[in-house]
């Protein structure tokens, strides 16, 4: 069986303004290092400019999410640990309201 024309790719949006992260957000810091998502449509440009168009594998939405993939790779545990809490991380979800008319929306 011929397995190399299997492709695969990897999403991860960060926190949307809208949709199913409705309400979750993170403090300022947080904010300012990684902003939310504006739109789906962001999410599925992305999907389409550089999964489909340019093969890439894994994409993260906005791409200041690679660094927290090296941050967590270089520093120790307690460190990283304390600069996600400084970035609210902790409360992230703390108002989230989810997607409207879902099951979860509003709890």
């Amino acid at each position: 069986m011929d397995k190399k024309n299997v492709r695969y790719t990897s999403i991860h949006p960060h926190f949307l303004k809208t949709g199913m992260f409705e309400g979750g957000r993170l403090n300022f810091l947080g904010e300012l290092i990684v902003p939310r998502v504006e739109k789906h449509d962001t999410v599925a440009e992305a999907i389409v400019e550089k999964a489909l168009k340019k093969g890439r594998n894994v994409i993260k939405i906005p791409p200041m999410l690679h660094i927290g993939v090296i941050s967590r790779a270089l520093l120790p545990d307690f460190i990283m640990g304390r600069v996600l809490l400084l970035m609210g991380l902790a409360q992230g979800m703390k108002e989230w309201v989810g997607r409207p008319g879902s099951e979860h929306a509003g709890k």
